[in-house]
């Protein structure tokens, strides 16, 4: 509910704000006749889940959150397990100041043109996940394991388009820096 908040600096103002509202105070004095406010008090999810809940009632195939890193470590590594825990029922790209993270389900190779250079990681979307294969990658894999945590996957570069990824037992979390990203 807070994201973006002043809401009226934002360069478009949101079409709906869902939250429990705690952060905002309430709702405002006087809310904007363009932006539908939609509380939820259950404290057992985060806003950003409300968020998913509400769109995908609505019919949405995917979500785009943008901020999903934020500032605050507790909420960014709630939104890493988003991918997962909504993968039925939508697919959901997180992205931050430095790229985006996806979830690629398991099964044959997922490939993307991403220029030479680019770095990624990849990581287990909870469990350990076996049978991950990279290719066109500094360094690839054939194969092997991968589990919550690892470092073995992460910082990985891009040497031949395309990059493809498979795995054989379970969903990965791919995440793609952008090109002005020195991190």
């Amino acid at each position: 509910d807070r994201a973006g908040w002043p809401h009226e600096n934002l360069p478009r103002r949101p079409d709906i704000v869902i939250g429990d509202l705690d952060t905002l105070g309430g709702l405002p004095a006087q809310p904007h006749p363009e932006t539908q406010y939609i509380r939820d008090d259950d404290q057992n999810t985060t806003d950003t889940e409300k968020a998913l809940t509400h769109v995908t009632s609505l019919g949405c195939s995917e979500a785009l959150l943008l901020g999903a890193t934020g500032g605050h470590l507790d909420h960014t590594l709630a939104n890493c397990a988003l991918p997962e825990r909504f993968a039925e029922q939508i697919n959901t790209v997180l992205v931050g100041d430095f790229g985006v993270t996806m979830r690629v389900p398991a099964g044959p190779s997922a490939h993307w043109n991403l220029p030479v250079g680019t770095h990624f990681s990849v990581m287990a979307a909870g469990r350990p996940v076996s049978n991950v294969t990279v290719t066109g990658a500094r360094w690839p894999l054939v194969n092997d394991e991968i589990v919550w945590g690892g470092a073995s996957t992460i910082s990985n570069e891009v040497v031949d388009s395309p990059l493809a990824i498979s795995s054989g037992n379970g969903p990965l979390l791919i995440t793609v820096r952008f090109a002005h990203s020195a991190v």
